[in-house]
């Protein structure tokens, strides 16, 4: 082996390429299956709702929000949407009347965030419709509201109208009442708080004549020409390094065979007779093939497998931490 890594040594730079374009290659591998699953959960079951904050929503709907957050809660609410009338523009050309056909004069709209604020105002409006729902659950079901006898079946149905009308009801909630449901809320998985979250903010697009079906078959796009092009880098990516491993590999045995070939000529014919003509040809040429094979296809699988697996550990662990002692085992 030692011999080896002196006849790979000239080919060091296309070894580093190669190893690169592996990462490449992986990456790609990996994450196509993550953006099907993406497909699936938020394009088809979410309707291509990807935050439980939506967009847009309702003066009412931004008060029955606001119930169920704390002081500091409602603060970071206020900070992150803007008051704003239907003929006003989004920022991207095209007026709010355009989008939301049915909004009232006055609505509010989400302010551009960062990734990190994005995340905190999904988690509040998890943490309020969960507090929503722990609520309903813990209360008996106010006179008039037939067929509406829990949080379950008015989340199911997202009648939001028939939510609006339990406001004054309850802003009554005790307030320990109040506070037990929103921590009990709180010490949910932030996943679950996002599906809970999701639901309802479908039912304030829909409120304001948002276009669910093109919202969903947009993201359906979106993330299909993400995964062509993904795909076609992987490809690429794969096709070089076969170019690449084979051109390593055939060089190697280049090298091989030529220093093999000067070390025959120097034999005496004492050396030839010892060795013999037939095993002679067999180390030229047999034996330097099979050489040359291992490396075409170690380079690629000795690195390509350890790249695989930790990557693999990475986004499972990314994807769900608890899974981590899974791993371990």
């Amino acid at each position: 082996m030692g011999k080896l890594k002196g006849y790979l040594k000239p080919f060091l730079g296309g070894l580093i390429v190669t190893v690169m374009l592996l990462f490449v290659q992986a990456f790609s591998d990996l994450n196509l299956p993550n953006y099907m699953s993406e497909i699936v959960n938020v394009g088809i079951q979410q309707n291509g709702v990807e935050h439980a904050a939506p967009d847009a929503i309702s003066t009412q709907g931004f008060e029955l929000v606001s119930t169920f957050l704390t002081d500091s809660e409602k603060l970071i609410l206020s900070d992150n949407y803007a008051l704003v009338s239907p003929t006003d523009s989004n920022g991207a050309g095209k007026t709010y009347q355009s989008i939301y056909p049915n909004a009232q004069p006055t609505f509010y709209a989400k302010k551009s965030l960062d990734e990190a604020a994005t995340v905190q105002l999904d988690n509040l409006f998890g943490i309020a419709t969960t507090t929503f729902i722990n609520v309903m659950q813990e209360s008996s079901p106010p006179a008039g509201t037939t067929g509406q006898t829990g949080a379950p079946s008015m989340m199911k149905g997202l009648d939001l109208t028939s939510l609006y009308k339990l406001q004054p009801m309850l802003t009554q909630v005790p307030q320990p009442v109040m506070a037990a449901a929103h921590d009990k809320a709180a010490s949910n998985d932030a996943r679950m708080l996002q599906q809970s979250g999701i639901q309802l903010a479908k039912g304030f697009y829909q409120e304001l004549g948002a276009d669910l079906s093109g919202m969903q078959t947009t993201y359906i796009m979106r993330i299909g020409i993400i995964m062509i092009l993904i795909a076609l880098m992987g490809g690429v990516a794969t096709i070089f390094v076969s170019l690449l491993s084979s051109r390593i590999a055939t060089g190697v045995a280049r090298n091989l065979r030529k220093d093999v070939f000067n070390k025959i000529e120097s034999f005496s014919n004492k050396e030839f007779d010892q060795f013999g003509a037939a095993s002679l040809i067999t180390r030229s040429t047999n034996d330097i093939t099979q050489i040359q094979q291992f490396l075409q296809i170690g380079i690629r699988m000795i690195a390509y497998a350890p790249i695989m697996g930790a990557g693999g550990v990475f986004m499972a662990i990314q994807k769900s931490p608890s899974m981590s002692w899974i791993l371990g085992v």
